[in-house]
């Protein structure tokens, strides 16, 4: 079954971190744009392709395929990307106030919506040639 840890990171996915009202559907993105916050470290010289730093809502799903995070992999780790958002939230949102606690189980959550491996092509499992 689920874990206790995850099933309690969905429900601060849902409620108290409101991340569905950005990251819904099947791909947990409702393709808008947005600005995360994330801006203020963007590397100097690399242009936004939205207006005022917004960039599209990225999907959640495979996401130890994307690391690292931020517009320009400014965030090393998902958990990095977690405490962003519980201590500085972003131009739209304000600082989610996560406990530690909490933030372990939403990164543990977010863990349970990727995979190891690439799911496009199978067959390589995540292997360089």
């Amino acid at each position: 079954g689920y874990s206790e840890p995850a099933q309690r990171g969905a429900k601060l996915f849902v409620g108290k971190g409101n991340c569905s009202s950005c990251h819904s559907g099947p791909n947990f993105s409702n393709g808008e744009l947005r600005d995360n916050g994330f801006s203020a470290y963007a590397a100097k010289g690399r242009p936004d392709p939205g207006k005022d730093g917004a960039f599209k809502v990225p999907t959640l799903r495979h996401l130890f395929l994307t690391s690292p995070y931020g517009h320009h992999g400014e965030v090393a780790t998902l958990a990095d990307a977690v405490r962003h958002y519980s201590e500085r939230g972003s131009k739209e949102l304000q600082p989610l106030k996560l406990t530690a606690g909490e933030q372990s189980d939403l990164v543990v959550f977010l863990e349970s919506i990727s995979t190891f491996s690439n799911p496009w092509r199978p067959d390589d499992l995540n292997r360089c040639h």
